[in-house]
């Protein structure tokens, strides 16, 4: 009665549960409730989930700005590199998609799309092999 919560860090957890549940439409709501009582900027982590969450409603355009924005913050977080790639993938632009993948390479030459896609706890193996596939497209190994 009255009460609300007001913890970034519950919200933010909430919504990236959402999103890998298969609901991004409610990832994308606690996430910007998680920004919206935040105190400080949000991290570039909680950036690129809001990004995923709009890349998995295809809202890629949104992704996109958001996935930049995580990557501008911290240049060296390669997740955000990694949202951005699948999401220039997904939308058709394969230059742009293949110039992130060899930046993702050349700052971290081990990745591959299973270890990338093993650590992705989706419940729904679609989600995953249509990144796993975006992926592939742009030029990331397997």
């Amino acid at each position: 009665v009255g009460y609300r919560a007001n913890c970034p860090f519950a919200y933010g957890q909430l919504g990236v549960t959402q999103t890998y549940c298969g609901n991004p439409e409610g990832g994308i709501k606690n996430i910007r409730q998680a920004m919206s009582v935040r105190l400080l900027e949000p991290p570039p982590s909680e950036i690129d989930a809001l990004a995923i969450a709009y890349r998995d409603r295809t809202d890629l355009d949104i992704s996109i700005k958001a996935a930049e924005e995580a990557a501008r913050i911290d240049p060296s977080y390669v997740e955000a590199q990694i949202t951005l790639c699948s999401d220039h993938a997904l939308g058709g632009d394969l230059d742009k998609a293949s110039a992130i993948a060899r930046r993702i390479l050349d700052t971290t030459p081990e990745f591959s799309i299973e270890g990338y896609t093993r650590r992705q706890p989706y419940r729904d193996d679609g989600t995953t092999a249509r990144i796993a596939a975006a992926l592939r497209e742009a030029g990331l190994p397997d």
